[in-house]
């Protein structure tokens, strides 16, 4: 991989409204193939993950986390909780003897 020099990125955060800025190995051309319809991922492989959601959302990666954490907060027991055996008093279901 070529050594490339950093372009300061500003983009507006689709959570916060924040404009952010960012220093990136990338390109005018990169970001022109990016933005006419190619993968980000195969257009710049060299970006990290954060790096890379920054150019597509304009989120942080501290912001990012932190929407990611509240959300998983609220979803914590939904996949596993709907609520079919609230009025059970045995809340183990499955086949169990105890002979």
């Amino acid at each position: 991989m070529v050594n490339l020099k950093t372009m300061q990125v500003t983009r507006k955060s689709m959570i916060s409204g924040e404009s952010n800025t960012m220093d990136l190995p990338v390109t005018e051309l990169m970001l022109r193939r990016w933005r006419g319809g190619e993968l980000i991922q195969n257009v710049m492989p060299h970006l990290s993950a954060d790096q890379r959601e920054f150019l597509i959302s304009g989120c942080m990666p501290q912001e990012w986390d932190e929407v990611m954490r509240e959300r998983d907060d609220q979803n914590q027991y939904e996949d596993w909780d709907d609520g079919r055996y609230d009025d059970d008093p045995n809340p183990y279901h499955g086949t169990y003897s105890e002979e």
